[in-house]
Parts: structure tokens; C-alpha cells; sequence
């Protein structure tokens, strides 16, 4: 029986993930381009801190991908045995 609940967790886990990222890299865009955008209106460096922002905005998303999947990955092998 926990062999099959494993089983219906990993679509479920693999859904986690996938919102996880969605929202983290979305909501990462937003900040990182509010923030560089105010910087620039007080500094006069338009649009050079929204880009930078907007760039470490992706780069934090893709972070807490990678990081996750591997977690996923890590827990997934010690479910199968190996």
C-alpha cells in the first residue's frame, strides 16, 4: 500500500514543483524589476537597475528550480532502493 501511495505522490510532487517555479520566477521578475525601476528613478540610470533586477529576478527562479528537482531527485532514489 505505500508503494502505491509513492507512486500518486510523485505527480503531485512534480506539480509542486512546477508551480513552485511559476510563481517563485513570476514574483522574482516583479521585485527584481520594482526595485532596479525605483533605484533608477532616484539615480537617473533608467533602464540599467529595472534590467538588472529583472535578470536577478530569472536567476533566483532558476535557482530555486534546480534546487528543488534536486531534492526531488535525491528523495525519489531513496523511495526506489537506491
Amino acid at each position: 500500500m505505500a508503494a502505491k501511495q509513492d507512486q500518486n505522490m510523485s505527480p503531485m510532487r512534480g506539480l509542486d514543483i512546477a508551480l513552485t517555479f511559476g510563481i517563485s520566477l513570476v514574483l522574482g521578475m516583479l521585485l527584481g524589476y520594482w526595485g532596479g525601476h525605483a533605484l533608477d528613478s532616484r539615480l537617473g540610470t533608467d533602464p540599467w537597475f529595472a534590467l538588472l533586477g529583472l535578470f536577478l529576478g530569472i536567476a533566483v527562479g532558476f535557482r530555486i528550480l534546480i534546487r528543488d528537482v534536486l531534492k526531488f531527485a535525491r528523495n525519489s532514489g531513496r523511495n526506489n532502493g537506491k
